[in-house]
C-alpha cells in the first residue's frame, strides 16, 4: 500500500527513517524498460513467454497546502510538494499458460514531502515489501487473475502475517489488470466498462470504498515488439479513501485518460500510459485543521519480452 501521509506526523514535524537520497527515491526507476524492443520478426508464444515488467504508479510533485491553529492558537499556513508513489519491478517467466514463476526484485511504496515552513523533515521514506527479492510461483485461477505462493514453500505453508498479506494484494493486483478485459477477440471500435475493482492493478489496498467509471475502448491495431497489439484508449474517473498511518481518513478523487498497447496473442500489456490528476483532502474539525493535495497522476507500465 501507500505510505500515505500522516496529519500527525506534518505537524509535529516529526522524522522517521529519513531517506539519505530523497530525489533518487523520486525518480522513476532504474530498470525501466520504456522504449525496449525485441529482436527483429521474433513472436512470442505463451510456452516460451519471459519479461521484464516495471510498473509505476501514484501521484508526483503534488502541490500541499495545509492550514491549521498552533499551539498558540494563531492561524498558521503551510505549502509545500508531495510525492506518493507505488514501484514494482520483476521478471516473469511462464510455464505454459496456467502457471509463471515471478522474480519480485523489487516492490516498494515512497513517501517524499519538502515543505519549507516544518521545522523538521517530514517522514521521507521508502518502504519496501517483504516480497522483494523473493521467486513465486502463481497458478491461474479461473477468474483470470493468480494465486501466488513463495518459489519452494507449498501453499499451505503458514508465512508470516506481512508475507500474507503482500501475497494477498499481489493477488489483487493481478486479479484487477484480468478484469480489464473481454473473454473473446477484441475488435477495433469495441467498448466497454470496467469494473471499479480494476484499479486494484495500479493501487493495490492503497485506496478503499472506490465508486466510479474507468471506460475503455479499442481505438487501432499497431505493433510493439515485433508483436501485434490493440491499442485501447482508457478514461477514469474514480474517488476513494486513504488511511494515513495515525488512521487518519483522507478523500481521493482522480481523474485520467491514456492508452494500453495489448498483444492479444500472448495476453500481455506491453505498454500502459496514463496521465492525469489527482486531489488529496482532510479535515480534522477538533484540531481546525484542512488540507489539500493536488496535482499529477501517472500510470506507466512496460513489458520486455525475452525472447
Amino acid at each position: 500500500m501507500f505510505v500515505a501521509l500522516s496529519l500527525g506526523t506534518l505537524l509535529l514535524s516529526c522524522s522517521k527513517e529519513p531517506s539519505s537520497e530523497p530525489g533518487k527515491d523520486a525518480s522513476p526507476s532504474s530498470e525501466s524498460v520504456a522504449g525496449s524492443t525485441s529482436p527483429s520478426g521474433e513472436e512470442a508464444s505463451l510456452s516460451s513467454l519471459a519479461y521484464q515488467e516495471a510498473v509505476r504508479a501514484g501521484f508526483e510533485d503534488m502541490v500541499l497546502k495545509m492550514s491549521f491553529l498552533d499551539e498558540n492558537k494563531e492561524r498558521q499556513e503551510w505549502a509545500g510538494t508531495l510525492t506518493l508513489v507505488k514501484d514494482r519491478f520483476a521478471t516473469v517467466e511462464h510455464s505454459g499458460r496456467l502457471q509463471k514463476t515471478t522474480h519480485l526484485r523489487k516492490w516498494s511504496d515512497i513517501h517524499i514531502a519538502n515543505i519549507p515552513e516544518a521545522s523538521a523533515e517530514p517522514a521521507n521514506r521508502t518502504q519496501v515489501s517483504p516480497l522483494t527479492g523473493k521467486r513465486l510461483v502463481a497458478d491461474l485461477m479461473d477468474n483470470g487473475g493468480w494465486k501466488y505462493h513463495l518459489e519452494g514453500v507449498a501453499s499451505d505453508h503458514k508465512v508470516s502475517a506481512d508475507v500474507e498479506r503482500m501475497l494477498a494484494e499481489l493477488d489483487g493486483v493481478e486479479s484487477g489488470a484480468a478484469l480489464f478485459y473481454q473473454d473473446h477477440k477484441l475488435a477495433v471500435g469495441e467498448s466497454w466498462q470496467v469494473p471499479i475493482e480494476g484499479m486494484v492493478r495500479w493501487f493495490g489496498n492503497s485506496i478503499s470504498d472506490m465508486t466510479g467509471d474507468i471506460n475503455v475502448k479499442v481505438e487501432r491495431e499497431d505493433t510493439v515488439q515485433d508483436q501485434p497489439c490493440v491499442v485501447l484508449s482508457v478514461a477514469l474517473k474514480v474517488q476513494g479513501k486513504m488511511k494515513d498511518p495515525d488512521g487518519q481518513a483522507l478523500d481521493v478523487t482522480m481523474e485520467g485518460r491514456g492508452e494500453i498497447w495489448r498483444a492479444e496473442a500472448i495476453e500481455q500489456d506491453l505498454q500502459v500510459e496514463i496521465n492525469g490528476t489527482a486531489t488529496l483532502s482532510a479535515v480534522v474539525e477538533a484540531q481546525e485543521i484542512k488540507m489539500t493535495v493536488s496535482g499529477p497522476l501517472k500510470i506507466t507500465e512496460r513489458r520486455k519480452l525475452r525472447l
